[in-house]
């Protein structure tokens, strides 16, 4: 194999291997994104439980 042949294996291959890479960080991203808006909705939730057990609490009836 000549010297030239042997290093547009290996930047072909380092290329690939870059893409795979932009990839999976571009997945981790979207999941950060995800848990991230879970995490508004965990709060909105916290807050619409803790508001339920103060109208609990204040007329004393279910809610």
């Amino acid at each position: 194999m000549k010297p030239q042949e042997t290093f547009r294996d290996k930047v072909t291959r380092e290329h690939a291997q870059t893409e795979l890479d932009i990839n999976y960080l571009k997945q981790r991203i979207k999941a950060l994104n995800d848990v991230e808006d879970l995490d508004t909705l965990v709060t909105e939730l916290d807050v619409t439980t803790q508001l339920g057990k103060l109208v609990r609490d204040a007329y004393k009836t279910p809610f």
